[in-house]
């Protein structure tokens, strides 16, 4: 879930700017777009600030409205209110619907959610109530709806008194709204331990709306509360500690999957053990601050079993470096960075570092392929560099060689790569291509079928999400990678618990889910084996067997970083699982 790309576009981007005297092509602009994006989604916002702005003063493209509303976005990241808030006015100006009856932009919608963050995070949060409620339609899309009615929620909870909330509630809202603010109603008194009036308002969503979501959520609340005061000592509590929301409130649906996935699995541990447990759900808003807070809330954590979370690695990290004094537990079932683990003697890593990748294949092309000769082609930036260079440094030291060949994360053709390859290609018995961008691979499929290199591919997990491996078919069919997530659906135990998820959830189970649920799954065993204390939870969790989970098995030893990965093939046009590898350590040549 959880992969950042690092792509350091900043000097091709500014030089094809500066010297480009031919009008821009609605390709370049898809390409820039998509270099922006991942910029982005690596927090390297500065960066692309620059090219979002570009696209945005370029004659009218597909991708001018949205690359608006990302620059909104990154003001918002920098605190930059005023910029945000202008560029937002003069968005409503050209791209509202008309009056001639000319539709506006798609995004509109989203603009408007963007522009009630602004007024709630200057400071008018009654503007910012009001504003959404007055857009509020069903004209608007089923999705949109329901990002609207999580803001109100959002900031309804957190800066308003149950007092404000009924006097807003009477001001003639949206029939379609009125559950939204009777569940933050419902929410407020139960944070002011007012069970009472949190009980009168589930009722009246019972009684008038009972078949919202809202309805479910307000249940669901009372359960949570439930279970926390059934449970006989407070040692039988975990913590989880997800981003569910960004600071401006908006929702990240990754995280909500984790955390459905964890819900079930203590919901599934709970109905069929003797063992009760409950969650305290907390959420870190993927910010520093946020994070503070909570762990001064912690203390020591002697009250809680353990934590899981979180599940990005920058916040992982800051959490660690931030709670030295924790004495519990923490499993993060997603992060990927490499050496988080280091100095914290009680975090466990359940996802595989990127680091790990790379040394995994290694040992894999060595001792289960018998590869003795490999070349490699990485990129010079990215979780890619990092995989790729950690696959060399060990199927070196596994007495493997290696041919090598790197190239700029901003890359037009790899031809000439491919070429130079080929000089030195005889004798080697396959190819190991790790990629930050999986747009590149259409584009090295067709350099080396142009070249007549016919080898075995191997890649890391980003090959999974390709588009365009049946364009080469014959290479394709000799394609195989890692992954920390592959989920067999063909296996009739994966079936069944797919069925029963749905039955009890009403959801589609999807991969976070199952990141969250293994991990807690696990945990939670290891919880039952160990008796009272950190030395009892270390060394029961040091000596357990290999937990086989859906997505991926898991195992801790010293280094306490899940040492196993999916190894998956192409084949026939599906992917299937060839095995689940574990890395071992200290391997002598």
């Amino acid at each position: 879930m959880v992969r950042k790309i690092l792509l350091f576009a900043v000097i091709f981007f500014t030089a094809r700017v500066a010297f480009a005297q031919s009008p821009v092509t609605q390709n370049e602009i898809n390409s820039e777009f998509e270099i922006a994006v991942s910029l982005f989604d690596a927090h390297q916002t500065y960066e692309a600030l620059k090219i979002f702005q570009w696209i945005a003063k370029q004659p009218v493209n597909t991708k001018t409205t949205v690359s608006i509303l990302f620059t909104v976005k990154i003001f918002l990241d920098q605190k930059n209110f005023p910029s945000a808030e202008k560029t937002l006015n003069d968005f409503f100006i050209k791209y509202s619907d008309q009056p001639d009856g000319t539709a506006g932009s798609k995004y509109l919608s989203e603009a408007e959610l963007l522009f009630a963050v602004v007024l709630k995070e200057t400071g008018r949060e009654r503007e910012a109530v009001k504003f959404v409620t007055g857009n509020f339609s069903k004209e608007k899309d089923e999705n949109s709806r329901e990002r609207d009615k999580k803001f109100i929620t959002s900031l309804l909870v957190e800066k308003f008194s149950p007092e404000a909330i009924e006097e807003l509630l009477g001001k003639n809202i949206n029939r379609e709204l009125v559950p939204s603010f009777l569940f933050s109603l419902a929410k407020k008194n139960l944070l002011l331990s007012k069970v009472d009036e949190a009980k009168s308002f589930y009722n009246k969503l019972q009684k008038d709306f009972p078949n919202s979501s809202e309805t479910a959520e307000t249940k669901n609340l009372f359960s949570t509360i439930s279970s926390s005061t059934s449970t006989e000592s407070s040692e039988k509590v975990i913590v989880c500690l997800l981003p569910l929301t960004n600071i401006q409130g908006l929702e990240i649906e990754s995280a909500k999957d984790v955390l459905e996935g964890i819900k079930y699995a203590v919901h599934e541990f709970n109905s069929l053990s003797g063992n009760q447990f409950a969650l305290m759900i907390k959420n870190t808003k993927r910010d520093s601050s946020q994070i503070s807070l909570i762990i001064k809330e912690f203390g020591s954590g002697e009250k809680f079993s353990a934590i899981i979370g979180p599940v990005f690695s920058d916040e992982t990290r800051y959490f660690l470096n931030a709670s030295d004094k924790l004495t519990i537990p923490v499993i993060s079932p997603t992060a990927t960075d490499d050496n988080l683990q280091l100095g914290n003697r009680l975090f466990y890593q359940a996802n595989t570092s990127m680091e790990l990748h790379g040394k995994v294949m290694a040992q894999y092309l060595y001792y289960v392929e018998n590869k003795r000769s490999i070349a490699v082609v990485f990129p010079q930036n990215g979780n890619a560099n990092v995989i790729g260079r950690n696959f060399i440094s060990e199927f070196k030291h596994l007495g493997g060689k290696i041919l090598q060949e790197s190239y700029p994360s901003r890359i037009l053709s790899l031809e000439s790569l491919i070429i130079e390859l080929k000089k030195n290609i005889k004798g080697t018995e396959g190819i190991y291509i790790p990629i930050n961008d999986n747009t590149l691979i259409p584009v090295l499929l067709s350099a080396l079928v142009k070249w007549g290199i016919d080898l075995p591919i191997y890649g890391n997990q980003d090959w999974f999400t390709s588009k365009g491996l049946e364009t080469s078919s014959a290479l394709s069919e000799k394609l195989t990678f890692t992954s920390d997530s592959f989920i067999d659906f063909q296996d009739e135990d994966v079936a069944a618990f797919s069925q029963k998820y749905i039955e009890t959830t009403g959801k589609e189970m999807n991969g976070n889910n199952l990141y969250g649920y293994d991990a807690a799954k696990y945990l939670l065993k290891i919880l039952t084996l160990s008796k009272r204390g950190i030395t009892s939870f270390e060394g029961t969790i040091s000596k357990a067997e290999p937990f086989v989970g859906i997505h991926n098995s898991i195992e801790f030893g010293s280094e306490k970083i899940n040492p196993y990965l999916n190894i998956v093939r192409y084949h026939q046009g599906k992917f299937e699982l060839v095995e689940r590898f574990k890395y071992k350590p200290k391997v002598k040549k």
